[in-house]
């Protein structure tokens, strides 16, 4: 990280953590006590007043009518904090906001700093039904930190570009936005339907840094349901989730229930409204796991809505003079999220490097469903439309991610994963990407899938009648290594013309073959298990492809005592890393003969490691390599 942007960074993070001493407070109010009737004329008299930082003091209750705000060029940083019950109270009394509504005509805050970086501080504070052409409640440009906290909520506000908050909108300088503490930015609205953000829009002089807040039921006509980050421009959107402490579980960025090309029909074109929770084009998405390695989710993205793209989109060029765009997500669950056309979770066009994965060990509550647990890293319940009834075609659809980036250098790097319940009314249930020789790579280890499904039979260069798990275009190998495929509503598994399977078990009965066509090559290093054979070196040979049973229970990934899939690898051409759960990826189970020996290496098929002698009851039997797998 720059210096610069590091030393604005820890800076806004230390206002967060404690209110500073104001050098000057100016409260806001009707009574005798109040120095300023208006937020304006406080804010006015704050700016000139180079002695800062300084506090805003506002009374609780509603202001009707408000008519907005402008602070521009301020000599010191201030804070706007609400919730006080006269002009006398020094902290806001708990649980109290102050609500300017703005009842639709007048945008709450304009804020701008060209010189030196200043920064606006909002707390206990409701921006209610602003309107503007840009920025429905805030507007800021320039050298300016935006910073919302503890019972900040901007609501019900409009704008052609960002309904809720415009920032960095105006060339030059470089503005930041922090949300914190639980501040809520809901129910804004973007109407320009070739740009968007209908909570926040960031433009290419912006950035947004989240670690505790909801960004949620927010529309926009356009791109970017929840945030639309324009570009192209340097960084874009930064997740960082604050730390568990005591009564506190810890931060969370909860972007849901947003739209993207809301109010516009369904057509076929992967090009229109991109993006219902988020969507960057050329613009980076960083999203940092929770700090210690907590067992916990620092992004939920869930039931938002778009053309492509239902929870997030990533858009870049695909020539080799664009910049390689970074989207890292770790430890997030993507849930219900629907996309009218391609890529129901997550949608990728062009030079993006796309890392997915986690960094906990265990499995994550999953804050959505009381009482249930997913991987810390999951894909659940998510679907694509396939512009299904308006395309001439069947597409693929793509119920979790779509990433087309054929074009240019691009790459899907899946670790840790869970896939679960995805759908497709197109021919492709959940990973649709390339492989290729122009730069695009597919990375997949360590995943779980079950449950997803693709609904109709579609046609590729390959072949015909295509309805798989997964399709994998490109003449480069894909590594599909040690993970774990169940039960999934699906007639092949995968449509690729190459792929390494070492360490993988495919255990689908109900998809009828392995291949929706023949691949050109299939390497497993015989350590595999799987339902069918087809297209598989070595098939019906017990010592080189297992046929039996993993006995692998669907909820937790792990191997049920007497499975063929414990101890069963060795690391010829591979060695494994850490298993879904993060695991030390080298268990041995007394008793247990080592199928290749061990000196080979001793792991165990698919995403789990089994790491205990009693979960195998402390005795097992497996055959001799030379007749076939231990079986129960």
């Amino acid at each position: 990280m720059p210096a610069p942007i590091a030393r604005r960074l820890f800076g806004a993070l230390a206002l967060l953590a404690a209110m500073p001493a104001p050098a000057a407070v100016y409260t806001v109010g009707g009574g005798v006590d109040c120095s300023h009737a208006t937020v304006q004329a406080a804010l006015a008299a704050a700016a000139g007043n180079p002695a800062g930082p300084h506090t805003l003091r506002l009374t609780s209750g509603t202001v009707p009518n408000f008519a907005g705000a402008t602070l521009s060029n301020p000599q010191a940083d201030i804070s706007v904090v609400g919730g006080h019950a006269s002009c006398s109270a020094a902290t806001p009394t708990p649980g109290q906001t102050t609500t300017l509504d703005a009842n639709n005509g007048n945008r709450h805050f304009t804020f701008t700093s060209t010189a030196v970086v200043r920064r606006l501080r909002l707390r206990n504070l409701v921006l209610d039904r602003g309107s503007a052409d840009i920025g429905g409640a805030i507007r800021a440009d320039g050298q300016v930190d935006l910073t919302l906290e503890f019972e900040a909520e901007i609501r019900r506000s409009s704008a052609g570009r960002g309904g809720g908050i415009a920032i960095g909108v105006t060339p030059g300088g470089s503005a930041f936005l922090f949300l914190d503490g639980g501040a809520q930015i809901r129910q804004n609205t973007a109407t320009d339907s070739a740009a968007g953000g209908g909570g926040i829009y960031a433009g290419a002089s912006g950035r947004v840094f989240i670690s505790h807040a909801a960004i949620t039921q927010n529309n926009a006509a356009g791109h970017g349901g929840g945030i639309h980050l324009a570009g192209p421009g340097t960084g874009g959107l930064s997740i960082t989730p604050s730390p568990a402490g005591p009564g506190f579980t810890g931060g969370l960025a909860d972007i849901s229930n947003n739209r993207a090309h809301f109010g516009q029909p369904v057509t076929d074109s992967t090009a229109l409204g991109r993006g219902g929770g988020v969507y960057a084009d050329r613009r980076e998405v960083r999203v940092e796991p929770p700090p210690g390695g907590e067992n916990r989710h620092g992004l939920q993205m869930v039931g938002n809505r778009a053309l492509n793209g239902g929870g997030l989109a990533v858009a870049n060029g695909a020539g080799a003079g664009d910049p390689e765009m970074l989207a890292t997500l770790s430890g997030t669950l993507f849930g219900l999220n629907e996309a009218g056309h391609s890529g129901g979770a997550v949608f990728g066009t062009g030079r993006v490097l796309f890392g997915i994965g986690h960094a906990a060990d265990a499995p994550c509550p999953a804050f959505w469903l009381f009482g249930f647990t997913y991987g810390c890293s999951a894909f659940v319940g998510n679907h694509a439309g396939a512009a299904d009834g308006i395309a001439s075609v069947v597409r693929p659809g793509a119920g979790a991610i779509y990433a087309a980036g054929a074009l240019g250098e691009s790459r899907l790097t899946i670790n840790r994963t869970e896939f679960r319940g995805n759908t497709s009314d197109g021919s492709i249930a959940a990973l649709f990407a390339f492989s290729d020789t122009l730069g695009a790579r597919v990375l997949v280890e360590r995943s779980g899938f079950t449950g997803n499904e693709a609904r109709a039979a579609g046609s590729f260069a390959g072949g015909a009648g295509v309805r798989a798990l997964a399709y994998f275009g490109g003449s480069v190998e894909v590594p599909f290594r040690y993970n774990t495929v169940l039960a999934n509503p699906v007639q092949q598994l995968f449509a690729t013309d190459r792929i390494n399977l070492q360490g993988s078990v495919l255990w689908s009965p109900g998809s009828t073959s392995n291949f929706a066509w023949a691949p050109q090559a299939v390497v497993h290093n015989d350590c595999l298990l799987a339902s069918a054979g087809d297209h598989l070196p070595g098939a019906g040979d017990p010592t080189r492809v297992f046929t039996v049973d993993p006995r692998i229970d669907a909820a937790s990934w792990r191997p049920r005592s007497g499975s063929a899939a414990i101890d069963a690898c060795d690391e010829l051409g591979y060695a494994p890393d850490e298993d879904l759960f993060r695991r030390a990826p080298f268990a041995d189970l007394p008793g247990v003969p080592d199928r290749f020996g061990a000196a080979s290496g001793r792991h165990d098929l698919g995403a789990y490691e089994v790491g205990d002698v009693l979960h195998y009851g402390g005795f097992g039997d497996r055959q001799p390599a030379s007749v076939g797998p231990y079986r129960p």
